[in-house]
C-alpha cells in the first residue's frame, strides 16, 4: 500500500510540517516520481525559462537578511488565518496568482493591461494593492493601505513592509454611553483546535 515514508519525513521535517504533508492524499495507483519545473506550463526546464527566473531573482530583495525573513515566515505560519488566505498570500509571494502579466509570459494572452483600471500592468502587487479599482474594495472593508508605494514594488515587499508596523493601528477605548442610553458591548473568540466559537454580550 502506497503512503508517506514516515522515517524520511521525521528526518527532514518538523512535526507541524509532517502533519501538513500527511494530510495530502496519496495516489492509489503507484507511479514513478518525475521532476517538474513549475515555472513553465509544460513542466519542462529550458535555458530560456531558467534565465528568466535568474533575472527575476537578481532583482529580488525581500528583506535585509535571510534570517529575519525566515523568522517572519515562521511567525506568519502560526497566525490563525483561514487556509485559503494563507495559500493566497503564498501564491502572491511566488507570483503564482493568475494575472495578465503571468499569462502573457506564458503566451496565453497578448497583453498585460489590468482589466479593472485598463492602464497599469496586471501584476500580483498591482491588482491587490495598487489598482484604483481594487482600492475601493479595501475602502469598503475599512482597511488602510500603505501610501506612496512604487509601481514596481512586489507583492512580497508590500506585505513585509506592512508587517513592520504596529499590530493594532487604531485601538478603540470603551466610552460610556450618555445618560439615559444603553450600550451593547460584544466580543467573540474562535478556538481553531476544537472548531468552536464563543460570543459574549453585555448591556
Amino acid at each position: 500500500m502506497s503512503g508517506w515514508n514516515m522515517q524520511i519525513m521525521s528526518e527532514l521535517f518538523n512535526a507541524t510540517d509532517q502533519q501538513s504533508i500527511c494530510s495530502l492524499p496519496v495516489s492509489k495507483f503507484p507511479k514513478a516520481d518525475s521532476w517538474i519545473w513549475h515555472y513553465t506550463v509544460e513542466g519542462n526546464y529550458s535555458v530560456k525559462s531558467g534565465y528568466f527566473v535568474a533575472t527575476q531573482l537578481a532583482h529580488f530583495n525581500p528583506s535585509p537578511s535571510k534570517s529575519w525573513f525566515s523568522v517572519w515566515c515562521k511567525e506568519f505560519r502560526k497566525t490563525y488565518l483561514p487556509k485559503k488566505v494563507l495559500i493566497f498570500i503564498w501564491r502572491g509571494f511566488h507570483d503564482a496568482l493568475l494575472m495578465y502579466l503571468g499569462l502573457q509570459k506564458r503566451k496565453v494572452v497578448d497583453h498585460t493591461n489590468c482589466p479593472l483600471c485598463g492602464f497599469s500592468v496586471d501584476s500580483n502587487s498591482h491588482v491587490v494593492f495598487l489598482c484604483c479599482g481594487f482600492k475601493k474594495v479595501w475602502k469598503e472593508l475599512r482597511v488602510t493601505l500603505l501610501n506612496n508605494l512604487s509601481m514596481d514594488i512586489s507583492f512580497m515587499q508590500i506585505v513585509l513592509k506592512a508587517s513592520e508596523g504596529s499590530k493594532c493601528l487604531s485601538p478603540e477605548r470603551w466610552i460610556k454611553p450618555p445618560l439615559g442610553a444603553y450600550k451593547l458591548n460584544v466580543d467573540a473568540s474562535l478556538d481553531v483546535n476544537s472548531n468552536t466559537i464563543g460570543i459574549e454580550a453585555i448591556v
